[in-house]
Protein backbone atom coordinates (compact mmCIF):
# COMPACT_ATOMS: atom_id res chain seq x y z
CA UNK A 1 0.00 0.00 0.00
CA UNK A 2 1.10 3.65 -0.84
CA UNK A 3 1.91 5.11 2.75
CA UNK A 4 1.34 8.86 1.05
CA UNK A 5 -1.51 10.75 1.99
CA UNK A 6 -3.26 12.26 -1.28
CA UNK A 7 -5.72 14.70 -2.04
CA UNK A 8 -8.92 12.54 -3.12
CA UNK A 9 -10.92 16.01 -3.64
CA UNK A 10 -10.93 19.78 -3.11
CA UNK A 11 -13.70 21.30 -1.45
CA UNK A 12 -15.70 18.33 -1.16
CA UNK A 13 -19.59 18.76 -2.26
CA UNK A 14 -20.48 17.19 1.28
CA UNK A 15 -18.24 19.33 3.45
CA UNK A 16 -16.13 22.35 1.50
CA UNK A 17 -13.73 20.38 2.88
CA UNK A 18 -10.52 19.34 1.21
CA UNK A 19 -10.69 15.01 1.40
CA UNK A 20 -6.86 13.47 1.94
CA UNK A 21 -6.65 9.54 1.75
CA UNK A 22 -3.89 7.61 3.39
CA UNK A 23 -3.85 3.46 3.21
CA UNK A 24 -0.99 1.76 5.16
CA UNK A 25 -0.43 -1.78 6.44
CA UNK A 26 -0.31 -1.16 9.99
CA UNK A 27 -1.25 1.24 12.60
CA UNK A 28 2.87 1.45 13.21
CA UNK A 29 3.09 2.30 9.79
CA UNK A 30 1.17 6.21 10.16
CA UNK A 31 3.56 9.09 9.40
CA UNK A 32 4.89 10.99 13.13
CA UNK A 33 3.95 14.54 10.55
CA UNK A 34 0.87 14.87 9.01
CA UNK A 35 0.39 17.92 6.30
CA UNK A 36 -2.81 18.51 5.30
CA UNK A 37 -4.57 21.82 3.93
CA UNK A 38 -5.57 22.88 7.33
CA UNK A 39 -4.27 22.98 10.90
CA UNK A 40 -7.16 20.80 12.36
CA UNK A 41 -8.85 17.67 10.19
CA UNK A 42 -11.46 15.03 11.04
CA UNK A 43 -10.37 11.37 10.39
CA UNK A 44 -12.29 8.38 9.98
CA UNK A 45 -10.03 5.36 10.44
CA UNK A 46 -10.77 1.77 8.57
CA UNK A 47 -9.31 -0.95 10.59
CA UNK A 48 -10.02 -4.55 11.99
CA UNK A 49 -8.35 -3.77 15.13
CA UNK A 50 -9.77 -6.69 16.70
CA UNK A 51 -5.80 -8.33 17.67
CA UNK A 52 -4.13 -4.77 18.11
CA UNK A 53 -3.13 -3.80 21.41
CA UNK A 54 -4.15 -0.94 23.55
CA UNK A 55 -0.85 0.42 22.74
CA UNK A 56 -1.16 0.76 19.18
CA UNK A 57 -4.54 2.10 19.14
CA UNK A 58 -3.33 4.73 21.82
CA UNK A 59 -0.21 5.09 19.64
CA UNK A 60 -2.02 5.71 16.51
CA UNK A 61 -4.56 8.00 18.48
CA UNK A 62 -1.92 10.26 19.92
CA UNK A 63 -0.42 10.80 16.11
CA UNK A 64 -3.37 11.93 14.94
CA UNK A 65 -4.07 14.45 18.28
CA UNK A 66 -0.78 15.63 17.79
CA UNK A 67 -1.13 16.76 13.92
CA UNK A 68 -4.13 17.96 14.51
CA UNK A 69 -7.08 15.68 14.65
CA UNK A 70 -10.64 17.52 16.34
CA UNK A 71 -12.64 14.84 15.26
CA UNK A 72 -11.79 11.16 15.37
CA UNK A 73 -14.65 8.47 13.73
CA UNK A 74 -13.74 4.26 13.70
CA UNK A 75 -15.39 2.10 11.42
CA UNK A 76 -14.28 -2.13 11.52
CA UNK A 77 -14.16 -4.61 14.25
CA UNK A 78 -13.59 -3.46 17.51
CA UNK A 79 -14.12 -0.01 16.47
CA UNK A 80 -15.72 0.98 19.58
CA UNK A 81 -12.47 0.02 21.44
CA UNK A 82 -10.58 2.59 19.36
CA UNK A 83 -13.43 5.11 20.31
CA UNK A 84 -12.87 4.46 23.87
CA UNK A 85 -9.20 4.61 23.98
CA UNK A 86 -9.55 8.11 21.64
CA UNK A 87 -11.38 9.13 24.37
CA UNK A 88 -9.14 8.19 27.17
CA UNK A 89 -6.02 10.18 25.12
CA UNK A 90 -8.21 12.76 24.54
CA UNK A 91 -8.84 13.53 27.90
CA UNK A 92 -5.28 13.14 28.76
CA UNK A 93 -4.40 15.94 26.04
CA UNK A 94 -7.21 18.19 26.74
CA UNK A 95 -5.81 18.48 30.20
CA UNK A 96 -2.33 19.62 28.89
CA UNK A 97 -4.73 22.31 27.09
CA UNK A 98 -7.82 24.31 26.68
CA UNK A 99 -10.29 21.34 27.98
CA UNK A 100 -13.56 23.85 27.71
CA UNK A 101 -16.72 22.35 26.01
CA UNK A 102 -15.13 24.70 22.53
CA UNK A 103 -12.17 22.78 22.59
CA UNK A 104 -13.44 18.87 23.11
CA UNK A 105 -11.88 16.81 20.31
CA UNK A 106 -14.97 14.48 19.29
CA UNK A 107 -15.26 10.77 18.83
CA UNK A 108 -17.70 8.35 17.23
CA UNK A 109 -17.46 4.70 16.46
CA UNK A 110 -20.09 3.19 13.72
CA UNK A 111 -19.76 -0.36 14.55
CA UNK A 112 -23.41 -1.45 13.02
CA UNK A 113 -23.14 0.67 9.89
CA UNK A 114 -22.18 -0.27 6.48
CA UNK A 115 -18.70 1.11 5.51
CA UNK A 116 -20.44 3.71 2.95
CA UNK A 117 -22.98 4.75 5.79
CA UNK A 118 -19.77 5.31 8.08
CA UNK A 119 -18.01 7.39 4.93
CA UNK A 120 -21.29 9.60 4.54
CA UNK A 121 -21.62 10.15 8.45
CA UNK A 122 -17.65 11.32 8.42
CA UNK A 123 -18.03 13.14 5.25
CA UNK A 124 -21.71 15.33 5.95
CA UNK A 125 -21.87 15.10 9.68
CA UNK A 126 -18.42 15.51 11.33
CA UNK A 127 -18.97 19.41 13.00
CA UNK A 128 -16.12 20.17 15.19
CA UNK A 129 -16.35 21.84 18.73
CA UNK A 130 -16.38 25.74 18.64
CA UNK A 131 -12.72 26.71 18.68
CA UNK A 132 -11.69 24.06 15.32
CA UNK A 133 -15.14 25.62 13.48
CA UNK A 134 -13.21 28.13 11.56
CA UNK A 135 -9.20 25.86 11.47
CA UNK A 136 -10.96 22.44 10.66
CA UNK A 137 -10.83 22.46 7.00
CA UNK A 138 -9.52 18.85 6.20
CA UNK A 139 -10.81 14.98 6.53
CA UNK A 140 -8.59 12.53 6.45
CA UNK A 141 -9.38 8.91 5.15
CA UNK A 142 -6.94 6.07 6.71
CA UNK A 143 -7.52 2.20 6.09
CA UNK A 144 -5.40 0.23 7.68
CA UNK A 145 -4.72 -3.40 6.84
CA UNK A 146 -6.79 -3.96 3.71
CA UNK A 147 -6.21 -3.07 0.00
CA UNK A 148 -9.82 -4.41 -0.57
CA UNK A 149 -11.09 -1.20 1.71
CA UNK A 150 -8.86 1.18 0.21
CA UNK A 151 -9.62 0.38 -3.08
CA UNK A 152 -13.44 0.67 -2.19
CA UNK A 153 -13.45 3.77 -0.26
CA UNK A 154 -11.48 5.34 -3.51
CA UNK A 155 -14.28 3.82 -5.71
CA UNK A 156 -16.73 5.36 -3.15
CA UNK A 157 -15.24 8.73 -3.03
CA UNK A 158 -14.87 9.36 -6.66
CA UNK A 159 -18.47 8.64 -7.59
CA UNK A 160 -20.22 10.77 -4.98
CA UNK A 161 -24.05 9.67 -6.28
CA UNK A 162 -22.64 6.56 -4.82
CA UNK A 163 -23.21 8.13 -1.13
CA UNK A 164 -26.51 9.40 -1.61
CA UNK A 165 -28.35 6.14 -2.09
Amino acid sequence: MNKEIRLISKDHYLTNRNLYFLAINSSKDIPNIIQLSSRHFACLIVWDANNASYEEISDLIKILIKNGAAYICSWGKDCERVETIADIIRADSESEYDSSADSVIMTTSHKDESLEEALYFFLSLTYPAGNYEKTMRSNLVITIGSSDWSDYIVKIIQNPESLRQ
